[in-house]
């Protein structure tokens, strides 16, 4: 069959999106007393995983 969204750009960006936004709070959240230290590792593995997204985002869909 294949792959056949028909708006894949604007996937790969809205995704891409979404864990940049996910590292940010993790990394914010890091700075807190209470919160678990394994929350850096997961800040570390969303901005990774944005980044690697970010490769597939259209030059077009791309932030300014």
């Amino acid at each position: 069959m294949g792959n056949f969204i028909p708006a894949r750009g604007a996937a790969w960006a809205l995704l891409s999106e979404r864990a940049a936004v996910l590292a940010g709070h993790c990394t914010i959240a890091t700075s807190h007393d209470a919160v678990p230290g394994s929350l850096g590792a997961a800040a570390e593995a969303a901005t990774t995983a944005a980044a690697r997204l970010a490769g597939h985002v259209p030059p077009e869909l791309r932030p300014a």
